[in-house]
């Protein structure tokens, strides 16, 4: 189902007379890197915290709540995180380097 609506959007925006995402941004590399990029970070740090409820509620038998509680560190930080990251770009006007880090971040923060 996502991949008929990804296609149906598509097809739509290739049409529209004023797009709501441009197709032609995508022809640019580092608009189309940073957008998978960006893509991958989330997926993986939503992921992480979809699947941390049900580890918790499983493995160390604690109730709904208290596993909400046990990762209300990870949300305040990637909150946190993304409010400093978006100050940050805004400022210097790079990215790369910062998806590129926060990734690597995510996966140590994985492992441990």
């Amino acid at each position: 189902m996502p991949a008929v609506l990804l296609l149906l959007f598509t097809l739509v925006e290739s049409r529209a007379l004023h797009a709501i995402v441009p197709l032609d941004l995508f022809k640019i590399r580092n608009y189309a890197l940073s957008l998978v990029m960006t893509f991958l970070v989330r997926l993986g740090a939503y992921v992480g915290v979809i699947f941390m409820h049900c580890f918790f509620q499983t493995v160390h038998h604690v109730s709904a709540t208290w596993s909400g509680y046990y990762i209300l560190p990870a949300l305040l930080g990637m909150m946190a995180g993304a409010i400093a990251g978006g100050v940050l770009i805004s400022r210097i006007g790079r990215y790369k380097w910062l998806l590129s880090g926060s990734l690597a971040f995510l996966i140590l923060g994985s492992c441990i």
